[in-house]
């Protein structure tokens, strides 16, 4: 499934957001997490809705599906596993390598992690 980083980052942050909670994520959690507009969210949502990665009803909860679960997770661990690379094997410190992975997660292919 060819995802474009925006959705990847809407999985995400649906997924980090659910991670210590046991109810679904609203529309403003999202919007705040994502640092969007509420429309904004609100279309990234219904296309993810319409690609079969999460659940959302009008003026509802929102939900991942199994689908939209599995790339989270995919996500998740591509970002620390490149956290930990970058202070394993090139030298940075815990406190520098949470930017530079939110960036190279995008771009690593499932070979590469």
């Amino acid at each position: 499934m060819g995802l474009s980083t925006s959705h990847e980052d809407y999985l995400r942050a649906i997924w980090k957001l659910n991670e210590w909670q046991d109810h679904p994520v609203t529309s403003g959690e999202l919007t705040r997490a994502l640092g969007l507009s509420p429309s904004t969210v609100s279309e990234g949502v219904q296309r993810l809705v319409t690609m079969g990665l999460v659940r959302h009803a009008r003026y509802g909860k929102i939900s991942l599906t199994e689908e939209g679960r599995m790339q989270a997770l995919r996500l998740v661990r591509a970002h620390r596993l490149i956290e930990t690379a970058l202070v394993m094997w090139l030298g940075y410190s815990w406190d520098e390598v949470h930017e530079e992975a939110e960036h190279l997660e995008h771009a690593v292919s499932e070979t590469f992690v």
